[in-house]
Order: C-alpha cells, then structure tokens, then sequence
C-alpha cells in the first residue's frame, strides 16, 4: 500500500504543492514539487532505506536546471549531474564523489569542444588524472593519463572501428604543459575569456576608458588560463592606452615572456623586441634580442625571421653576418612575410652570400 501526503499552499493566486509518497515502511519515497497542477521546482527520490537515488528541477513541468543521479556503496556515493534547459538536456555531465558524507569532490566531467566529446577525470587534490578525446559518442580517440604530481604517466592512442587502443610513445613534457597546467576545461574557459575581449574589441565603442578596461580584463583572465596569445595582446594594450596608467616595463615583458613560454612565436617576437629597444638610460641587451628573435623564427613567426635577418646584415651591436641574414630573409620569405624579405634574400644571394 502506497501513502500519500500533500501539502497546499496559497500563494497570491497561484496553488504551491509538495506531493510526498512513502513505502509501506512509511520511509519516504519520492517528495515533487507543483504548481497549477504541474511539476514546478524540486522532485527527489528515495530508495526504501532512506538513500536519495535522483533529484530533478522541474519549471512549468518539464526539466529545467539541475537533474542528479545518486549512486551509494560502502560509504562512497557518486553522483552524476546533467543540465536540462526548457525540458532537452544540454550535451555534457558532471561526476562527483564523495565518502563518508564528507566534502564531495569533482571525479569526472564530460563536456564538448566543437562538437568533439572529451572528458576530464580528476584526482582528489583536483588535479587531471585523465583526458580522453572520442571520435564519436562512444569510440575513444586519443588518452592522456597522468600522475597525481601532474606529470604524464602515458598516452594512448585508439585505433579501428572498435578503438582498440595502443601506447604511444611519451613526447616531450613541454608539449603537454599547457594541458597539465590548466586542462582542456581551463582552455575552453580561456578561449570564452578571448573572443569576448575580441568581441568588445569589435565594437564601435572600442577605443573607451571603460571598454578599454574591460577588454584587458578579459586578456588577463585568458593569460592567466594559459591564452598564449591574450598575454600579448594584455601587454599591448598596457602599453598603449594611457587609462592603466603608468606600467612597469618589467610586467609588460613578463607577459611576453610567459606567451613565448606557451609557443607563441609572436610572444617571443616582442619579447626580443622589448630587449632591443630600451630606455634612453638602458643597455639594449642583445644576446636575449637574438635569441628570441631566433625561437620567434624557429616557431614560425615570420616577422622574428625577418628582423633577426636585418640585425645580422646591419651589424650594429653583433657581429655583421651577411650569411647569417640570407638564411632569416629566406626563412621570412618562404613563410609569407612581405616582398622585402625575398628580395633582401635575392640581393643577398646574387651576391654571393649563399
């Protein structure tokens, strides 16, 4: 025998109720919210010993927000939470955990980055334990398993129509720093940080104090997420736009720094660039203006080619290496910069600097 309890209550025009069902144990089985006769709020289910098994959001009768899925063992419940908006749910899911009824922590999360299924799994201290990539719902891609310190433990690679998986050989730890550091839930996050500075940036009002403020906000929290490219362009605008104030020089370059850092060969770029033009009181400090001339140049940044190019053949504060400039021209031309940097390496090469 099922028992039912309903309590009423009146508000303003409109009829509230929480309709609760019990077992025959009279523990409870099941408590919905309602309102005007449909489901409109929480509804939450119970197993007959008392253990929450699901919690639904309802608005106007259909689900909308939160849905929850309990499972309890052996003092471990891992719940699965889902979003549903306007009665369809949203791609993606939460996994957490906890024991004990302690404080629960995020276990694994699914979530989809054009239109690829990826999941994150997580240890305890939050760090990545896991990133998968799929080719489709249910067939694996790629996987990345790390130590609980953030190191790589291994990749795997999948492979036939069934994604029978194989190991891959581990690659260089600088490769896989950015996702170590931050996730692929970090980098979705910020990617949305940049194109909004992108989309502000965009707009009529792009040259204001207070969209000007904005845009740099968005750039730092893209930066600090590990954005290559917001950390340059955060420092670009620091750098022009007199409504920050003044800015130490050194934070600008460390800004560059950390993009060059992150593989940007733009970052690197005006890194170098930085360290050549200095104050009227400064040194110009020219074997890091080489060197990062020459990574920028090495990551295919056309303009690092070029300009390394030009400070070799100019032999200004280096040695003048005619020979030297020709192999940057002809990098900086075969990388699409503008016709100068061909023709520099025609003259160049018509001269016998070959």
């Amino acid at each position: 025998m099922k028992y039912f309890i309903v309590l009423l209550v009146l508000v303003g025009s409109l009829y509230a109720e929480v309709k609760k069902e019990f077992y025959e144990n009279k523990q409870l089985k099941s408590e919905t919210s309602y309102k005007d006769g449909v489901k409109h709020g929480l509804e939450k289910k119970y197993y007959d010993d008392g253990q929450i098994y699901r919690s639904t959001s309802y608005k106007d009768g259909v689900k909308h927000g939160i849905d929850k899925d309990y499972y309890s063992y052996k003092g471990r419940t891992v719940i699965t939470e889902y979003q549903y908006k306007n009665g369809r749910v949203l791609p993606g899911k939460k996994t957490f955990e906890k024991y004990d009824n302690k404080v629960r922590y995020l276990w694994k999360e699914i979530f989809y980055i054009d239109g690829k299924k990826i999941e994150e799994e997580y240890y305890k201290n939050g760090n990545i334990e896991a990133i998968i990539h799929f080719k489709d719902e249910k067939i694996k891609d790629t996987e990345e398993r790390y130590y609980e310190n953030g190191n790589l433990k291994r990749k795997i690679v999948y492979v036939g129509k069934k994604g029978d998986g194989y190991f891959q050989d581990i690659l260089s730890e600088k490769v896989y720093a950015n996702i170590k550091k931050v996730g692929l839930r970090g980098k979705r996050n910020a990617l949305l940080h940049y194109k909004e500075a992108k989309r502000i940036a965009k707009s009529k009002e792009y040259y204001t104090d207070e969209n000007q403020k904005l845009i740099s906000e968005s750039y730092e929290k893209a930066c600090d997420l590990n954005h290559a490219e917001s950390c340059t362009l955060l420092a670009t605008i620091l750098d022009r736009h007199r409504v920050f104030g003044y800015m130490k020089k050194s934070y600008k370059t460390s800004l560059h720094k950390k993009a060059c850092d992150l593989g940007s060969g733009k970052g690197c770029f005006w890194l170098a660039w930085s360290y050549y033009h200095v104050g009227y009181d400064e040194v110009k400090d020219m074997p890091n203006t080489i060197k990062y001339y020459k990574k920028s140049c090495d990551l295919g940044f056309n303009s690092g080619c070029s300009n390394l190019a030009w400070t070799y053949l100019e032999g200004k504060e280096v040695t003048r290496d005619a020979f030297k400039a020709n192999k940057y021209y002809k990098k900086s031309c075969d990388l699409g910069h503008d016709s100068s940097s061909c023709d520099m390496a025609k003259k160049l090469t018509d001269k016998g600097y070959n």
